[in-house]
């Protein structure tokens, strides 16, 4: 696999205040349906929405022609037609590198100060292969503004560490999950804690999530707040009870663990899914790649209603 790091720029999960303006409630596609007006010949994944706005964030490599990912935005409708408005542009371009850029998120100066801060500027966060880091993929995260980068060297190895997920849990004793090769057995699932509110300092813990790991990859987690109050997990695996290749799982986090399991039938097909997410608790879309036939060519990005684990 290519090297690459993660970098995150988004909004809190935890309700922080958007950045961008809000929009009605829609109806998400019954079906997995191409997001029109985003896709490419190239490679388009590693999508994220922030909470409750309608601008999308994703890689791609169309601006390489098929070489290094780099971030875009987009402003989406959403509908069971979803479509682009609009051309998709770089995303932060002072942040990118000649490397992959892959899995960004939008996040919040807020979960990485101490104490909060109310209307904290914008954060991106995803992972880069650049050089520098401490091998393969790396995670970062960047105020938008200043364009200063910071590595996340406490969650980062010589190994390929990407994915990182918004908080969850307690509001002092936060958590992320995030996926790494470091076990020399393929991808799986690492969760980190902390007694405290910080993710820019050295967790509490460290360790392999085993109900969400297999002995198949597990890669690219989501995680968001679900109607029902539960943590909803999303992540790509290859393990052994989906459709084939890469396919969607599903499960949710109680405040003290992890339910088994279960493929997103949905969205699962013969090819490969991968990276998905959850674009709002309350439309209940699920955003994912996937380089099904039927797109331009390579990952194309899908959206589709989700209704929670089955």
């Amino acid at each position: 696999m290519k090297r690459m790091a993660v970098v995150m720029v988004a909004t809190s999960l935890g309700g922080c205040p958007s950045i961008y303006p809000r929009h009605d409630p829609v109806i998400p596609p019954s079906a997995p349906a191409p997001i029109e007006g985003l896709n490419t010949e190239w490679d388009d994944y590693n999508a994220a929405k922030p909470p409750g706005v309608d601008e999308i964030i994703f890689s791609t490599n169309r601006g390489s022609q098929g070489h290094d990912l780099d971030v875009f935005r987009a402003t989406v409708s959403w509908s069971a037609s979803p479509k682009a408005l609009g051309e998709p542009a770089p995303y932060a371009p002072q942040l990118m590198s000649p490397a992959d850029e892959r899995g960004p998120l939008a996040m919040s100066m807020a979960d990485f100060v101490d104490p909060p801060m109310s209307g904290s500027p914008a954060v991106l966060s995803y992972a880069s292969a650049r050089d520098g880091g401490a091998g393969g993929l790396d995670l970062y995260w960047a105020e938008v503004s200043s364009g200063i980068l910071h590595p996340l060297d406490h969650l980062s190895s010589s190994a390929n560490d990407a994915y990182m997920t918004y908080r969850f849990g307690a509001v002092m004793k936060p958590r992320v999950l995030f996926a790494s090769d470091r076990g020399g057995s393929g991808y799986d699932l690492f969760e980190a804690t902390w007694n405290g509110y910080r993710l820019g300092v050295a967790p509490t813990s460290l360790t392999k999530v085993d109900p969400l790991s297999s002995d198949a990859d597990d890669n690219a987690p989501f995680v968001a707040r679900g109607n029902d109050a539960k943590t909803v997990i999303v992540f790509a695996s290859k393990r052994e009870g989906g459709r084939g290749g890469w396919d969607i799982w599903c499960s949710h986090f109680d405040g003290s663990g992890y339910s088994t399991p279960v493929p997103v039938t949905i969205a699962n097909s013969e090819h490969d899914e991968f990276r998905p997410s959850i674009a709002d608790a309350d439309s209940r879309i699920l955003v994912f790649s996937s380089n099904r036939p039927g797109g331009p060519g390579g990952y194309d990005l899908y959206a589709v209603a989700f209704q929670g684990c089955a």
